[in-house]
């Protein structure tokens, strides 16, 4: 009994040892998971242009949980990931794993473990083409001077609400409050180089207000001509896309109102050959608290490398389609003044992709449709979709319900102090599709989203600001491939 007693006790205490250590390697490798998402979620938002900086940010994020490159058998590697410019692989490998009772089997475990991350730019918006102007798109860029409010169209630099055309002192009008939505920094259109074996020029159209269509003047409570200067200033975003607060400036300008000198199409800064390809952020907006700003400035922007101006598209498939098109697009939020002939007219809203595919979009019309019929949303294959709405700010009474053909026709209650009783008068109106799962082979190479607006009369017109959002984070892990 004792001879069997002692070996029944050898396998027992082998079999005790190697569920300790089998405990210890498996907390270790979910330790080490763990550490690689953090590490390859920390660094991918340096992707493509600044890799040093995404290897060093993911290997430093690996140290902090405890796994040091060279350190103790532990082996970190950072890598690229070919075809996918914007995701980031980490692995760690431990080739000296801690071993307690299963030594004396002669045991050696290795435990490896990757993850791959990627980020996901914010939606385009308005253009597929390498340029944005009316007589292209059928809207016009626009911006409003400090003095307007909410209710003229723009949400970011309209300065206050109620009392239009403003409010705050003699050179904005009768008392008024301030606008909660206001954003000194305006709006943002990107250019996208793709070639940089050549210089590309971003371009201006009719960079100043002049007063006269499309650009107007609101009228001002001193009586005084309408004047609003602009500013645009060039960054270059090729670095963290995800983070314009480190984005060096390139370029800054005032145009000052009625400046002749921009008539017409004129440069607004070349970028050389041979600086990063990426994306470089056109920031616009009005000066803040200006006298006598009621009014908005409508403009054009396109980009091309070269000599002249050719129109190129980014669809795949297109007539027009160039590999090396340089994108032109508004990101975040698009402020237009809509002005097209025909009760009918198709704009482009968003370029939603198929990373995105069986997610939520939300999109976002403010203050949409006055004067008009319908408004509907257009899948890429330019069939309506029927939507959710809602708007989540405003005056009673609340409008919602499902539909793809949103009345926006008549007229509400009209708030105090305000100058429409149109039905979405600066109302913020929210839309929500579901994306479908098998978004390729619904929808092809062709990915933009449009507007239909439908008008009564000979023309369709709106000033406004839509937005497009897809739920879900913009920086996530994909399965390892």
């Amino acid at each position: 009994m004792l001879v069997f007693v002692s070996i029944v006790l050898v396998v027992i205490l082998a079999s005790a040892g190697f569920a300790v250590d089998l405990g210890s390697w498996y907390h270790e490798a979910v330790e080490m998971q763990n550490g690689v998402d953090a590490a390859a979620l920390a660094g991918v938002i340096y992707m493509p242009a600044d890799y040093a900086s995404a290897q060093s940010t993911a290997t430093t994020t690996m140290g902090k949980n405890g796994f040091n490159n060279g350190q103790g058998g532990i082996s970190v590697s950072v890598s690229k990931v070919v075809g996918y410019p914007h995701r980031l692989e980490v692995c760690a490998t431990d080739n000296k794993v801690q071993r307690y009772f299963s030594a004396i089997v002669g045991a050696h475990p290795v435990i490896h473990k990757c993850a791959t991350a990627e980020y996901i730019l914010p939606v385009q918006l308005g253009s597929p083409l390498n340029e944005f102007d009316q007589p292209t798109l059928g809207v016009w860029p626009a911006v409003n001077g400090y003095c307007t409010a909410k209710e003229d169209g723009d949400l970011l630099l309209s300065g206050f609400q109620g009392s239009r055309p403003g409010g705050g002192g003699a050179t904005c009008g009768p008392p008024g409050s301030a606008s909660s939505d206001y954003n000194a920094a305006g709006y943002a259109f990107d250019i996208g180089v793709v070639d940089n074996s050549q210089s590309t020029n971003i371009d201006l159209y009719n960079a100043a207000f002049t007063g006269s269509s499309p650009d107007m003047g609101l009228g001002n409570f001193s009586g005084a001509p309408t004047t609003i200067d602009t500013i645009y200033s060039v960054y270059d975003a090729t670095q963290t896309p995800l983070d314009p607060s480190d984005d060096p400036l390139l370029f800054t300008t005032t145009v000052a109102s009625g400046d002749a000198g921009w008539n017409g199409w004129r440069t607004l800064y070349t970028v050389p050959a041979g600086a990063p390809a990426g994306r470089y952020r056109v920031q616009v907006t009005t000066k803040a608290g200006q006298a006598n700003s009621a009014g908005s400035n409508s403009f054009g922007i396109r980009a091309y490398v070269g000599g002249a101006f050719t129109q190129c598209s980014t669809i795949p498939g297109a007539g027009n389609f160039s590999a090396t098109c340089p994108e032109v697009f508004a990101e975040n939020n698009l402020s237009v003044f809509a002005n097209q002939a025909g009760s009918t007219a198709d704009f482009y809203l968003a370029n939603v992709d198929a990373s995105h595919a069986g997610k939520q979009m939300v999109i976002q019309l403010f203050d949409p449709g006055e004067g008009g019929q319908t408004i509907e949303v257009l899948d890429p294959s330019g069939n309506p979709v029927s939507f959710d709405y809602q708007n989540v700010e405003g005056f009673s009474p609340n409008y919602s319900g499902t539909t793809s053909a949103l009345n926006v026709s008549g007229s509400g209650p009209q708030p105090p102090n305000r100058a429409s009783n149109s039905k979405f008068n600066e109302r913020k109106l929210q839309i929500s599709i579901n994306l479908p799962a098998s978004y390729t082979s619904t929808y092809g190479t062709n990915t933009w989203w449009k507007l239909r607006y439908r008008f009564s009369g000979s023309s369709v017109t709106d000033r406004t600001t839509w937005s497009v959002d897809i739920v879900g984070e913009p920086v996530r892990l994909v399965p390892v491939g």
